[in-house]
């Protein structure tokens, strides 16, 4: 990446292409097996009682814990609000082109897109 970005989000940024490919396959399987149409990563520095946990920093060698979830889950769990569900999906990106992650960090959580090409 060209742009200046925090070091913290550049570990993220760093574990991500370690993971890439296995989050594509299962951001896909995910879709295909009509679980969700929208699959969400989560990504926390800490551990967090969100989706089901794929991978932790002593396993891999990274700095953040990986999970994946669904919207619908997190609407169940009250991280997404039900009146915004429609505007969610209006933004959700192609998950075959980019990650979904809800992005926690120690002051705040946010959604973002981070595209599958352009990984060095």
């Amino acid at each position: 990446m060209n742009t200046e970005i925090s070091p913290v989000l550049q570990s993220f940024y760093d574990d991500f292409k370690k993971l890439a490919i296995t989050l594509q396959k299962l951001s896909r399987e995910t879709v295909e097996n009509g679980i969700s149409d929208y699959p969400i990563f989560i990504a926390s520095s800490v551990p967090v009682n969100l989706g089901i946990l794929l991978f932790t920093p002593e396993k891999l060698n990274l700095k953040w814990y990986f999970y994946i979830s669904i919207l619908e889950e997190l609407k169940r769990k009250g991280v997404v609000q039900s009146e915004r569900i429609e505007a969610f999906k209006i933004t959700y990106k192609n998950p075959e082109e980019y990650a979904c992650f809800l992005l926690m960090l120690p002051e705040e959580a946010s959604f973002v897109f981070v595209p599958y090409t352009n990984l060095s």
